[in-house]
C-alpha cells in the first residue's frame, strides 16, 4: 500500500479532486451567500462569475503537475466546464444543498495533488474579483452538464501559457509568484516532454 496525492494513478479509475467550500460573512456574522435555489442571492452569482472568469488564468495552480490533467475526462464528476448549479457534481461551482443561512460554493476544480493554500488563495481571489465586478454566471445547470456544456479541453503547455500572461494572477499572487512559479513550471514541462515512455516503446519501436 503507498499514500499518494496523485490527480489520476490508475487511467482505469476516477481521479482525485480537491474541493474547497467556502462562504462569506459580512460583519454582523451573517452569510451574504444565503438563498434559496429558486432565488439565487446576487452575491452568490457575482462570486461564481469571479470564479469563471479566473478559472483560466488559474488552472496551473488547480492543476500544476503533468498527470493532473489525466483526470479531466467525462463522466468521472470531474468539471469540464465553468458551469455552476445547485447540488449538482457535473459542474465546476455546485452549491451543495443547506439551508439559506448555509449556503456556500464548493470550488470542484483542483486536482488533490494541488497546493491547498494556492487553491484556496485563487478561490478567494476570484470570489473578490467576483464581487467586486458584479458579473452574471448565467444560469445554474440543472442536470447533467456534460451534456449540456462545450467540454473544456486541457493542456499543460497552455494553462502555463495563461499563468504567464495573466493580469489577474500578476495582481493577486504578484508579479515576483508569477514569474518565479510559471517558470518553474515551464521546466517541468520541458523536461516532461523529453522522456520517452514506455507506450512509445510499445506503439513504435518495433512499428516504425
Amino acid at each position: 500500500m503507498i499514500a499518494s496525492f496523485m490527480a489520476k494513478p490508475f487511467v482505469d479509475q476516477a481521479g482525485s479532486g480537491t474541493h474547497i467550500h467556502v462562504s462569506v460573512l459580512d460583519e454582523a456574522g451573517r452569510n451574504i451567500f444565503a438563498c434559496t435555489p429558486d432565488k439565487p442571492s446576487d452575491t452568490l452569482r457575482h462570486a461564481v462569475a469571479g470564479l469563471q472568469k479566473a478559472s483560466q488564468d488559474c488552472m496551473l495552480l488547480f492543476a500544476p503537475h503533468a498527470n493532473s490533467y489525466r483526470r479531466f475526462v467525462l463522466n468521472a464528476f470531474v468539471p469540464l466546464n465553468d458551469a455552476w448549479g445547485f447540488n449538482n457534481r457535473t459542474v465546476a461551482m455546485r452549491i451543495p444543498h443547506s439551508d439559506p443561512a448555509n449556503i456556500r460554493i464548493e470550488h470542484r476544480i483542483a486536482g488533490a495533488d494541488a497546493n491547498p493554500y494556492l487553491v484556496t488563495a485563487a478561490v478567494l481571489a476570484g470570489i473578490l474579483q467576483g464581487l467586486q465586478d458584479k458579473g452574471d454566471p448565467g444560469a445554474p445547470v440543472t442536470g447533467n452538464a456534460y451534456e449540456q456544456t462545450e467540454h473544456r479541453e486541457l493542456f499543460w503547455r497552455d494553462t502555463i501559457r495563461d499563468f504567464q500572461a495573466s493580469d489577474f494572477v500578476a495582481e493577486q499572487f504578484g508579479e515576483s509568484f508569477r514569474h518565479i512559479y510559471g517558470q518553474q513550471k515551464l521546466k517541468e514541462l520541458r523536461s516532461f516532454s523529453r522522456e520517452v515512455t514506455t507506450l512509445e516503446y510499445a506503439w513504435y519501436l518495433r512499428q516504425v
